[in-house]
């Protein structure tokens, strides 16, 4: 069977970080921060010692002052201390409560001081809260380059931005798995949409889905094993889903639709996708097995990329406004909706609260609790962002 080139867009969504406003109080040694409206998290991050030091220790001071319910401050009785020392090209960092406890001690080897140090601040977000934050998160996207678009990385803030291809042709729709080890892709390079899989610790690619059609839009499962994907090969747009590595996919859907945008339930047993069955696309739930589709009443007529927030509460997709496209999340518990901001293929971060999107061909992040948004990443065209969940 002859293979068009194709391509239909795989959408997809994002979030950032931690907390909302948390309360100091240690009931036990072991208790984490209860969350309360009227205080903050009092943190002091001292001097780090050995070469660079002061460079590593900027970096956590700067993750910990962006997260909401934060703050640098040293006050007696209440203050978390941050430690720690690069030496041997790794940091070492460590977390004391305000009891004078070590809560943990940790080496942190990273491709670049500034990565070290922001895993150093996500494990003490979450040590503190016993949530996700943004920091240690990576986000990918599909930007421009030359005469085509290639797939970029970046820290959860934009900083250390990489490309990861040169197929000088195009390679969309990436998705990163949830450690943030592998990255799925569709390239062009064959001259036909395939599914590869890029190792990031050894730079590695593999061809995992190049079936006759188009094959695209790969998602991640939880535990990252498995991908969703869409492929025409049987004539017509449809789910499947198959091993990571690739192999022999199973079919989810069977309609007389386009299928697409796939996004994992964070329990691995659901998901969610754009079908256009209807006047509009429209989001659908299905088992992971396969079944009859459950369709969602979102309250509005245009509907597509779909994703699942970590927690598992929530689905963010884009709906078409009056003033261009916006930013929707569904609340799975109440059936309710609500715009949270403007812009395209909202992807959610590892805290639940924050997505990642584009604007304008810029990369952004939105705050889904208040609706603030801030540019990471500029002049790159970019579009389908994916963020890894821890």
């Amino acid at each position: 069977m002859p293979r068009p080139p194709l391509l239909i867009r795989s959408f997809r969504a994002v979030t950032l970080v931690v907390l909302s406003l948390l309360m100091v109080a240690l009931p036990d040694a072991d208790a984490q921060v209860v969350i309360k409206k009227s205080s903050q998290i009092n943190v002091d991050v001292e001097r780090f010692g050995g070469p660079n030091g002061s460079s590593a220790a900027a970096v956590v001071q700067q993750d910990l002052k962006a997260t909401p319910g934060f703050r640098l401050a040293k006050v007696a009785g209440s203050t978390w201390t941050v430690k720690g020392v690069v030496q041997d090209n790794a940091l070492q960092g460590s977390l004391i409560d305000p009891t004078g406890r070590a809560r943990f001690s940790r080496r942190y080897t990273a491709p670049s001081l500034a990565t070290a140090a922001h895993q150093l601040s996500g494990d003490v977000i979450y040590e503190i809260t016993g949530t996700r934050g943004l920091p240690g998160s990576k986000i990918v996207f599909s930007g421009s380059a030359g005469r085509g678009r290639e797939i970029f990385i970046c820290d959860w803030d934009g900083k250390n931005l990489k490309q990861l291809t040169s197929d000088g042709s195009l390679a969309v729709s990436p998705a990163i798995s949830p450690d943030g080890r592998k990255v799925a892709f569709t390239s062009y390079r064959s001259g036909y949409p395939d599914v590869w899989v890029l190792d990031l610790p050894t730079a590695r690619r593999q061809r995992a889905y190049n079936s006759p059609g188009t094959n695209t839009g790969a998602a991640f499962s939880p535990d990252g094993r498995r991908i969703a994907l869409t492929m025409s090969f049987s004539g017509n747009p449809e789910l499947y889903v198959g091993p990571a590595t690739g192999g022999r996919a199973r079919q989810l859907t069977k309609t007389i639709e386009v299928e697409s945008s796939p996004s994992w339930s964070p329990d691995g047993r659901q998901v969610a996708y754009v079908t256009s069955r209807g006047a509009g696309p429209r989001i659908a739930i299905v088992s992971a097995g396969g079944g009859r589709p459950k369709i969602l009443n979102t309250g509005h007529g245009y509907n597509t990329e779909p994703s699942w927030s970590p927690d598992g509460k929530q689905i963010a997709f884009n709906v078409r406004g009056s003033g261009g496209m916006q930013i929707a999340v569904y609340e799975i518990s109440t059936g309710r909706t609500r715009i949270v901001g403007s812009g395209e293929a909202p992807h959610w971060g590892p805290d639940s609260q924050h997505v990642v999107a584009t604007k304008g061909g810029d990369l952004v992040l939105i705050n889904t609790a208040d609706g603030s948004t801030r540019t990471i990443v500029k002049g790159r065209r970019a579009k389908e962002p994916s963020w890894t969940i821890r």
